[in-house]
């Protein structure tokens, strides 16, 4: 395998899952040897680099050059932090992996991403599994590509979901915040806690709409995830969650 983020030409790139320590002292050591830190010196700011060249994947995911392996792995064991070298693995995301777990939609489109050991079992062949497909294609959607949260909400009316584990990749992804106010607007609607004119509204895209609920409720009746006051999150609107939604459970 060739790879050139910041590695030279012919350098093999080996895949390091660390597990982040806890303590304070450990963690700073860490950091600090891995990706560097900034020192300020009156009204001069210094990057210092890391004593490793490394890049960073995602949290406790990194990549390092064979050259750099064995003194970063005697780092490691000198801390007393855990590791475990990987392959490298990618899988399809995207809608068309959504489609894969479930999704009663026609989309080809796809990108590839890095995968860790969890990912790979959990994944249906080189498709990532609904949890992965979902977390990472959400990351994805909030990089250009907003018309994919419509296949997120479909997703959602596959089957109940493990939370715990979705919450974990998108924590992983940096995007909890964004994925609050997301699904803080889908359980509002789907879940029927909506009152006023606009459940008139919502009765009249879809005269299934309390078959809907009923449904969404079985499949979610608690989501560990901070809710947030939220009417509309980038051109999704309660007409059209509920119209994916009735796409997604009525319409073959």
């Amino acid at each position: 395998m060739v790879f050139s983020y910041n590695f030279c030409y012919n350098v093999i790139a080996l895949l390091l899952k660390i597990e982040w320590p806890k303590d304070s002292r450990r963690k700073v050591k860490l950091k600090r040897a891995l990706f560097g830190y900034k020192l300020k010196h009156g009204p001069v700011m210094r990057v210092v680099k890391g004593r490793f060249d490394v890049v960073r994947v995602k949290r406790g995911l990194i990549k390092v050059s064979d050259i750099e392996l064995d003194s970063l792995l005697q780092f490691l064991d000198n801390l007393g932090i855990s590791y475990k070298l990987m392959n490298e693995v990618y899988l399809i995301s995207g809608p068309l992996a959504l489609i894969k777990n479930g999704v009663n939609a026609v989309d080809k489109s796809y990108f590839r991403y890095l995968a860790d050991e969890e990912a790979v079992l959990r994944s249906r062949g080189k498709y990532a599994g609904l949890e992965d497909a979902i977390a990472s294609t959400f990351d994805r959607a909030l990089k250009g590509k907003d018309s994919w949260l419509g296949y997120l909400v479909m997703a959602l009316l596959i089957r109940d979901l493990e939370w715990h584990y979705l919450i974990m990749r998108i924590r992983e992804f940096g995007v909890l915040d964004e994925f609050s106010q997301f699904i803080s607007l889908v359980s509002s609607v789907l879940g029927g806690e909506l009152r006023g004119n606009i459940l008139y509204d919502l009765y009249n895209i879809s005269i299934r709409y309390g078959d809907i609920v009923s449904i969404f409720r079985s499949l979610h009746w608690e989501i560990p995830v901070p809710l947030k006051g939220v009417k509309e999150f980038r051109g999704l609107t309660p007409k059209s969650i509920v119209s994916l939604a009735s796409k997604q459970l009525f319409y073959g």
